[in-house]
């Protein structure tokens, strides 16, 4: 549906200059078995989907200098990790219903023990999530070992609807259907996903169009205008289920508040933890960079995460009290030549 009647979802993407850009390296899902290609012997006006997961703990099969050649013959399916096989899966279904061929997983794409490979794709990330067809998020996984798919039990319902009649109870201005959930437990399962805490995911959800996000017993699904979960057909604010999209568009409109969209990445970046605090700007920089080039002024300074045109407003910003869950000890700190002690990006703590 999304393909088909989202206007805002199916515009020139907002990163236009680069919109017939690929990443260097993707998987082809078409090939038995999969293999890893260079993008210049892709099909023509390809389409590609992102992986963004968790790395964990869990030892997991990269792409090395080693390895290069032989992945390029075909990957080793039975050695990859059970993220990156469902994941496999999950692409080959994007194949057949809607011809997208590729998908990019960032160590299997990016050679990881060539520096200069990584400094050559760490600054195509905003272009790599920004033009892909969706993004296929492993939310609930904390590492590899996981997978997208989680066990479930088809004798327990979450949600149970009743349907009152109107023959029955005739009073009523129209047929009411009531919904009854834990709600807690929703809140608990999106708030407190492991991929939902990582830093790096912010940047990754402002620039994709669509996410197919699976969470442990529940596939949800985003894009620029809907929200809907296997549970719920579209997500609507009565039903008070957070929304985490970062509503960056697609193509710019006059009515697109760019002062909103910044103050409300930095809020849900204050709530996310970093495995390395110094990388407190980096995780955010591809968003930055892409959100600076569209900034309808010529005073557009980024300043450590704040803008010159904003900065007066940006420098009223304060962490959330001393004791709480998110407190220092938890988070980490950047190093002191991180960022200058009046920016937000000097302290890893939840923000307002």
């Amino acid at each position: 549906m999304c393909q088909r009647t989202h206007e805002i979802c199916n515009s020139a993407p907002i990163s236009d200059k680069a919109s017939r850009c690929l990443p260097t390296r993707l998987i082809d899902v078409k090939k038995d078995p999969p293999k890893l290609i260079l993008s210049s012997s892709a099909e023509p006006a390809s389409s590609y989907a992102v992986l963004s997961h968790c790395w964990g703990r869990a030892p997991i099969l990269t792409l090395t200098t080693k390895n290069l050649e032989a992945f390029q013959q075909g990957l080793p399916i039975s050695q990859l990790s059970k993220t990156f096989r469902d994941t496999v899966d999950v692409g080959k279904r994007l194949l057949r219903d809607f011809n997208v061929r590729y998908i990019w997983i960032d160590s299997l794409c990016i050679i990881q023990d060539s520096k200069p490979d990584w400094e050559n794709e760490a600054p195509k990330m905003s272009q790599v999530y920004g033009n892909a067809f969706c993004c296929i998020a492993a939310t609930s996984a904390t590492d590899g070992s996981k997978g997208l798919f989680s066990p479930r039990n088809s004798m327990v319902e979450e949600v149970i609807r009743i349907n009152i009649n109107r023959s029955r109870y005739p009073y009523l201005p129209s047929p009411v259907s009531i919904t009854i959930l834990n709600k807690d437990k929703w809140l608990q399962f999106i708030r407190e996903a492991p991929l939902n805490q990582r830093g790096w995911v912010v940047q990754e959800r402002a620039l994709t169009k669509r996410a197919l996000q699976f969470f442990d017993g529940e596939v949800m699904w985003k894009c620029q205008q809907r929200m809907a979960s296997e549970t719920f057909s579209a997500i609507k604010s009565g039903l008070k289920i957070p929304d985490d999209r970062l509503l960056f568009p697609q193509s710019l409109t006059a009515n697109f508040n760019f002062r909103e969209f910044w103050n409300q990445l930095l809020r849900m970046y204050s709530k996310t933890i970093l495995t390395y605090p110094d990388d407190i700007l980096m995780a955010i920089a591809g968003v930055a960079r892409q959100f600076g080039e569209y900034l309808p002024t010529n005073n557009k300074a980024y300043l450590a995460g704040m803008w010159s045109f904003e900065l007066e407003r940006q420098l009223g910003w304060r962490t959330t009290s001393p004791g709480s869950k998110f407190d220092l000890d938890r988070r980490g700190s950047p190093s002191s030549n991180v960022a200058p002690s009046w920016s937000v990006s000097a302290i890893n703590s939840l923000i307002s």
